[in-house]
Formats: structure tokens, sequence, C-alpha cells
């Protein structure tokens, strides 16, 4: 039996956001929603392992939810501490935040405020396009798209995404050209094969019924093949969605698969890792109480989570090395102020000066070592 919802109440800019957490017991799940004004923004599942003690459940619900009402208070108050100071870098890494927990229209003004520090700042202009389409402004996310291609027409999520957009409006050949284009530049774009199957669909809903045997046979048998290397490429698109787009190719109900196709995927997924680590880089430069060694240990634990299940992804490694990095920095300091406190006690104790000024040249030397690799970074 699942446990009554937990429901908080957030008052962003004159708007109240609702928070609502579901545990459902059954699924062995915990279902985390923000809404405003009836509609969800986003949502966040956390699964964990069949057997877990009743308290240990209901203890992850009550953490689950907290967590998700902080983090929400604490996007917003980033917000505002990086319009006091904004960097198109800063701008573009809220952005995505925002347009990944569903706040479309604020991610919309931070992505125009990245260009105005930085008028070509891909990524923003890229993420910009994005928001347009999320919004309903073809048009206005086709001009933004294109706009980007002039700058590097080598970035295969700017085909994509301009794929999308055609393939909302129905306009198969441009979203077949743009989802190939996409292929083209990286073979092992999942989002794009399943797109790819998608349109083969559309095709099918287009013209089935004029079509030979033959070339229906050849579309239907595309569209399992495009659909099978994206669940190859990203074992989580082999979702419910998909198993039953799957079935409805092989019982001709082609635009009950069309629909189905689309809800396999949302229209816009962070890069693997982006938003725990713009939020964690945000934090780092603008949050007004800086990063504590709770919150550092919070960030190791959720970048080891996504490595897990991305191992191969060198640049979630590096970001890793550098959230170690940080706890070392804690380590050291911890360390010198205990050799300090020995001092105050006895000065005279052996090697007491000796190991307090070679753990001052550790301290110095992580931090120069951590202040390059947030550059890099």
């Amino acid at each position: 039996m699942d446990w009554p919802p937990l429901s908080s109440h957030i008052e962003i800019d004159s708007k109240i956001y609702s928070v609502e957490t579901a545990a459902e017991i059954a699924r062995n799940r915990i279902t985390s929603s923000v809404r405003l004004a009836g509609h969800t923004l986003s949502q966040r599942v956390l699964e964990y392992t069949e057997g877990l003690e009743t308290d240990a459940i209901r203890q992850r619900f009550k953490d689950f939810h907290r967590i998700r009402t902080v983090e929400l208070e604490s996007i917003f108050r980033l917000a505002r501490k990086i319009d006091e100071k904004p960097t198109a870098e800063a701008c573009n890494k809220l952005g995505v935040i925002l347009l990944s927990n569903g706040f479309h229209d604020d991610a919309r003004q931070k992505f125009m405020r990245a260009m105005e520090q930085n008028p070509g700042h891909l990524p923003a202009m890229k993420n910009y396009g994005i928001t347009l389409s999320l919004l309903g402004d073809h048009a206005g996310a086709v001009a933004a798209l294109h706009k980007a291609k002039e700058l590097n027409p080598g970035f295969a999520d700017l085909y994509y995404h301009l794929g999308n957009i055609h393939l909302d409006r129905f306009e198969l050949d441009e979203a077949t050209q743009n989802f190939l284009q996409a292929l083209q530049i990286n073979p092992r774009y999942a989002d794009s094969r399943l797109k790819l199957a998608a349109t083969c669909v559309g095709y099918l809903l287009q013209s089935g019924k004029t079509l030979p045997e033959t070339k229906v046979k050849e579309l239907e048998e595309r569209v399992i093949a495009e659909s099978d290397t994206a669940a190859q490429l990203n074992p989580k698109v082999r979702n419910r969605a998909f198993l039953m787009a799957q079935d409805s190719i092989k019982l001709k109900r082609y635009e009950v698969a069309f629909q189905q196709f689309m809800e396999v995927r949302p229209k816009f997924v962070p890069r693997v890792g982006d938003e725990v680590i713009f939020f964690f880089t945000l934090m780092l430069l603008y949050g007004s109480e800086g990063i504590d060694q709770q919150m550092t240990d919070q960030y190791v634990d959720k970048l080891n989570a996504v490595i897990e299940e991305y191992p191969q992804y060198a640049d979630l490694h590096q970001h890793l090395a550098v959230a170690h990095l940080i706890k070392t920095r804690f380590v050291v300091a911890r360390s010198l102020r205990e050799f300090k406190k020995t001092l105050e006690i006895n000065p005279h104790l052996p090697r007491a000066q000796d190991s307090l000024v070679e753990a001052e040249e550790v301290h110095k030397r992580v931090l120069q070592a951590l202040r390059k690799a947030i550059i890099l970074t």
C-alpha cells in the first residue's frame, strides 16, 4: 500500500510552485514532481532495491522530498546571484538546469542573457533554439539553430533538434535529412536513430495505403532496425513506450506507433551528467554559503552514480577527479588546524612545526591543482 504523498509549496517571483513526492511501494520507486498551476514541469524518480526495510524506505521518501525542495529553492537563489554578476558560461549552465527542470521561459531568458554576454556562444545559441521549440516558436527555433549551424556545422545536436522541429510539423523529408546528417557526424547518436525510426512510421502514415507492399515491408523493417540500434546504443530507450511502439508496427497500427515513438524520449535531455556538474560548479562560483564537505560528498555520490551507468565518458571522470581534489582540500585544511592547535598547546613538540610547514605546502599545491582543474573543466 502506498503512503500519502508529501507536498511543499514554494513562492518564486510571485509564482507558487508545488513539490509533490509519492512513494510507490508496489513498484519499488519514489516519484517527485514539480507543478505549477496544475501542470507538471518536471519529474524525478528514485528506484530502490526490493526487500528494503520499511523504515529505510520511509527515510528515503522523506529525504528525496526534502532534497528536491531544497534544490528548487537553490536554483532560483543561484539565478539571482548570477544576475548580479552574469557571464555567458554561467547563464548558459543555469539555463540548462532550468530547462531540465521544465522552467522553459526562465531558461529562455538565461540563454538570451548568455548571448548578450557573448554573441558567439554556441551552446547558448543551440539551447536557445531548443527552448523556443519547446515553447512552440518553431520559426524562431529554426532561425536560432541555423545561426548556430553557421558557427559550427559539425555539431550533431543542431541537426538532431532541427529534425525534431520538422518531425513535429510532419515535414518528413526535412526531418529525415537532418537526422541522417546528425548520424553522419555521430553514428552512435541513439536519439537520432530513434527519431529516424519515428520518421519512417510517419511515411507509413502519410502514404502507407498507396505504397506497394514491398515498400511498406521495407519501411517497417527500417523502423524496427533503427529503433533496435537506438536501444543497443542507449538501453534507456527500451522503455514501455518503445516496446509498445514496436508491437504497434507489427500490428500495422501506424498512428499509435508514431505517437508511442514520440513519447519514448523527452524532447530535451541534457548531456549525461551536465545537470549535476553545472549545479555544483555554479554553487562553487556563486553560492553565498560556499561548498562544504557534505555538499561535496553528495556531489561525488551523484557523479559516481552517473559514471556507474556511463563508465566510458572521460569527462565525467575528469569532474570526479576535481571533486576529489576539493575533498582533499577539506582534509588538508583539517590537518592544518590540528597542527596549529598542537603548537598552541605545546610550541616545542618535536617535528610539529616542520609538519605544519609541510602541510601548508601540500595545501598550497592542492589549491594550485584545483584552480587549474576548474579552469580546464
